[in-house]
């Protein structure tokens, strides 16, 4: 794997990662349609996605990210918009989560920044450890295709 920075969010001065992605109010919709309630965000960064899915749609939202700073912004933005967003520091290429603990698993604005090998390896990973339910293997999102992959 190419050894890379942790993004540093302290110097995020754009309005953009603080708004959720559009893709965000779609797939919020189409998750809840179809049963689906637990949801991990793989590099959540300052969870935009992750706070908006958890209060838009009473989602149950995990939200991994390698910087500390972001997971603690992550942790205080939950609390003022009075939702409950599970923000665990770490990297999610190796995730702390037993398997088939979640009904979707979603990257946003991540997976453009991997190596195709990465790409690989995280979806990989994914399936291997089974994080989202046999079941809902379709529920793996990622803003590179825009749709889903059916597995």
């Amino acid at each position: 794997m190419i050894k890379r920075e942790i993004w540093d969010w302290r110097k995020n001065e754009k309005d953009l990662w603080m708004r959720p992605a559009t893709h965000m109010a779609y797939l919020g919709q189409r998750w809840i349609s179809h049963g689906l309630s637990t949801v991990l965000d793989l590099g959540a960064g300052l969870g935009r996605n992750s706070v908006y899915l958890a209060k838009q749609y009473r989602l149950r939202v995990t939200a991994i990210d390698i910087s500390e700073y972001a997971i603690n912004f992550v942790k205080q933005s939950a609390i003022e918009e009075n939702v409950m967003v599970d923000a665990v520091k770490g990297d999610m290429f190796n995730t702390p989560f037993n398997s088939s603990c979640f009904d979707c698993v979603f990257s946003y604005n991540v997976t453009s920044n991997l190596t195709t090998k990465e790409f690989e390896k995280l979806f990989e990973k994914a399936l291997e450890k089974e994080l989202a339910k046999p079941e809902d293997k379709n529920a793996i999102y990622s803003e590179i295709t825009n749709y889903y992959l059916m597995l």
